[in-house]
């Protein structure tokens, strides 16, 4: 099944063009080619793909230098790189990593390893592309200054080599980096709790535990999974380090450790995580106050909006940026409020809001639409897999026992409705789900209703 990720891959030799492109094809993704940088740097700035392929030795201008310049365009610079080389040696990583680029491939490339490491920087563009949408969208409603408050970067050492770990410490601090040790996962652990350093730097191996089990939790808890982390292993072994980037390592460094290639790699991961820091204080300076909903804590209908209006624009632009939306309405509200007081129709409004943001996907973003009812918008999402949240969403409120009201069961009724470019206007997108929505609650409530399109105007639920 196709995901609609699109990679450009530029090498001046058209064979290995196809030969990548076919690769990528293959795993359902969609590639485009050119052919020397030029060409690369005017397709990044048009296209916006998703992840580059760069051929480092081109005739016209070099991959470092593609690198630079994509970099150093506000408009390229958040596209993950990967240089493809024949070029051995750490100084050519270095070259590059310092250049911009975010992974390497050598070749004659593995497609093993070019297929998880392109679903890797996939997921990252996509998580930056959101919070770049999401900077954009409230900066239209608050007119804030960037805000910024970071110091000197932090680095965790989880290493049970003494003489490694001194040399890491050694050259990390010549570098002005402020490092912490811990030579075991049970030391790491009890770090992280008084400590969120910038980057971790994470031996393979260690004495209590294996490293990438170490890993799997840190990208499982919320407060974690965002850090950078190098994996430190003395096997240079492929299956090795596709097993670590399926874990979800951003790097690796083989042992014995090259002091230049270290600086390299650790500036190339803070780089990364810099960015993304700054997008998510952004957001969150602009949006204190202005486009929450006091009582329940979620967006309010002034962010939906502009929300909304955004990604509309953005997908009549690009067809491939499709994205849905859940109307919510809590069944008998009215009686809510009138059988047990507004203070606990208040309460049922924040604990339906609370499940709501619990249950949702990461990248979902949950509103109060106005009085009991909410929106949901789900970006990158069409209407099979909008209509599974959607139904999830409503069996867990469904199976919540709420304080205060009777028996504790309370439901709620949704409709579903996917962008159409026959939508004209947000509200008719909005008119749909409405439409569901009202269709669930004539139905007998407690239950999910979809619209497919405006084109076709049909529609189908998926009731209790």
């Amino acid at each position: 099944m196709s995901n609609d990720a699109r990679i450009l891959v530029v090498d001046d030799e058209p064979r290995n063009v196809k030969l990548l492109s076919a690769h990528l094809s293959s795993d359902g993704f969609e590639p485009m080619g050119a052919f020397n940088g030029t060409e690369a740097l005017q397709l990044a700035t048009s296209e916006n793909p998703d992840v580059i392929l760069l051929d480092i030795m081109m005739p016209d201008m070099d991959g470092f230098e593609v690198t630079r310049r994509l970099k150093a365009d506000s408009m390229t610079r958040h596209i993950p790189v990967v240089l493809v080389t024949s070029l051995d040696g750490s100084g050519n990583r270095v070259k590059g990593l310092d250049a911009g680029a975010d992974e390497f491939l050598t070749k004659p490339v593995n497609r093993a390893e070019l297929l998880v490491r392109v679903r890797a920087l996939q997921r990252m563009k996509q998580m930056q592309d959101e919070l770049q949408n999401r900077k954009k969208i409230v900066s239209k409603i608050v007119d804030e200054p960037h805000f910024d408050s970071k110091n000197q970067a932090s680095i965790l050492l989880v290493e049970d080599d003494e003489r490694l770990c001194k040399q890491l410490s050694d050259i990390l601090g010549a570098a002005d980096y402020h490092t912490v040790r811990a030579d075991s996962a049970t030391m790491a652990k009890e770090v992280l709790t008084h400590h969120l350093p910038d980057l971790i730097l994470l031996d393979r191996l260690l004495p209590d535990r294996d490293g990438l089990s170490l890993l799997d939790e840190w990208k499982a808890d919320d407060q974690l999974k965002a850090l950078p982390v190098i994996v430190i292993t003395a096997v240079n072994d492929l299956e090795r380090k596709i097993e670590g980037i399926e874990h979800g390592a951003d790097d690796y460094l083989i042992k014995p450790i090259e002091n230049n290639e270290l600086l390299a790699r650790v500036r190339a991961g803070l780089r990364r995580s810099s960015t993304q820091r700054r997008l998510l204080q952004d957001i969150e300076h602009l949006k204190h106050n202005t486009v929450t909903d006091r009582l329940t804590g979620v967006r309010n209908r002034q962010y939906l909006d502009a929300d909304l209006e955004h990604r509309f624009a953005q997908s009549h632009r690009d067809l491939q940026r499709m994205f849905s939306a859940i109307m919510l309405d809590i069944d008998h509200f009215k009686q809510i409020n009138d059988q047990f007081g507004h203070m606990i129709g208040d309460t049922v409004l924040r604990r339906v809001a609370q499940l709501l943001q619990e249950t949702a996907r990461t990248a979902d973003i949950v509103t109060r639409f106005g009085g009991e009812e909410f929106c949901i918008v789900l970006p990158e999402t069409e209407l099979d897999t909008a209509q599974g949240v959607a139904e999830r969403l409503r069996r867990v409120i469904d199976e919540h026992a709420f304080s205060g009201v009777g028996d504790g069961h309370i439901t709620v009724s949704l409709g579903v409705a996917t962008f159409s470019t026959s939508d004209n206007i947000v509200t008719d997108l909005l008119a749909r789900a409405d439409a569901a929505l009202y269709k669930a609650k004539e139905g007998g409530r407690n239950q999910v209703c979809l619209t497919s399109t405006a084109d076709s105007g049909e529609s189908g639920s998926n009731s209790i």
